[in-house]
């Protein structure tokens, strides 16, 4: 593949982020990557775009994508990031692909535009947080299964989509805990002394049917809320760690709720 210089945007109407990458000096370009979604990606080459792709037209013969990609239903787009994933000096697309609504993952697929085509790879799609490794040229896929959570892996190779041996990744260690794959009903309350004052909080866990997970609080004797009982966690729990005198709490496999002096707090959390 020869070198080229490239730009993948996506626009969206009313304000944009923008967020740009000093291309390497061989390359002589810029890359920038909205950081809001939308229905088009614009590929830039040499100041100029080469190709449109809007969501709401029909598509130009120069992209070629996968059925499996379904990019006809795709409500909206957003890059990622933008690198060299295959090592080839050129630069390339990790792209997320939206399908509206919050019951359904986004997809992934890898971008390169190349002899005049935009090409997508076949998708992965699972509930999860990506990430990246070291490099920065294998994609991650954190995916929360409760006690722990499992890493899917994916490489660019070739032009084509490449899928790595998964990690297990150990949860941290809690007592008492709550998992939403064995929670029982009649045992949604537990009573914990947190702050070693000698007076127990009340821990509390309901189902979320909707996800099959659990919405969990904690309150003090005086029914004041510490923790309001909203949060969704596969799993909920006491750690043995402490922050200003309190026990650390634990969602899911090692998300951590810390006391901040008036109530805990969890880093995406309510």
């Amino acid at each position: 593949m020869t070198a080229r210089r490239l730009t993948l945007s996506f626009l969206a109407t009313g304000l944009l982020g923008v967020l740009a990458l000093a291309a390497p000096a061989s390359e002589g370009g810029d890359y920038r990557a909205d950081s809001l979604s939308g229905s088009r990606l614009e590929v830039w080459q040499g100041g100029q775009v080469r190709l449109t792709l809007d969501l709401k037209r029909a598509f130009p013969a120069a992209v070629v994508a996968p059925a499996d990609l379904g990019l006809g239903d795709a409500t909206s787009l957003r890059v990622v990031r933008v690198a060299d994933f295959d090592g080839d000096g050129s630069q390339d697309a990790l792209v997320a692909v939206s399908f509206g609504g919050n019951a359904v993952p986004e997809a992934y697929t890898f971008a390169t535009y190349a002899g005049g085509q935009l090409g997508f790879t076949k998708s992965f799609s699972f509930w999860g947080e990506v990430g990246f490794e070291p490099g920065g040229r294998v994609v991650t896929l954190t995916e929360e299964t409760g006690q722990d959570a499992l890493r899917r892996r994916y490489a660019y190779e070739r032009g084509q989509l490449v899928t790595l041996k998964s990690e297990s990744v150990p949860g941290l260690k809690a007592s008492p805990q709550w998992l939403a794959s064995s929670f029982d009903p009649a045992r949604s309350t537990l009573a914990a002394d947190l702050n070693g004052d000698g007076v127990r909080e009340i821990l509390r866990c309901e189902v979320w049917d909707r996800w099959s997970a659990l919405t969990c609080g904690v309150q003090d004797r005086q029914g004041r809320d510490l923790l309001p009982a909203n949060l969704g966690c596969l799993r909920f729990g006491v750690l043995a760690t402490r922050t200003r005198g309190y026990q650390d709490l634990v969602c899911d496999s090692r998300l951590v709720g810390r006391w901040n002096g008036q109530r805990y707090v969890f880093p995406d959390g309510p």
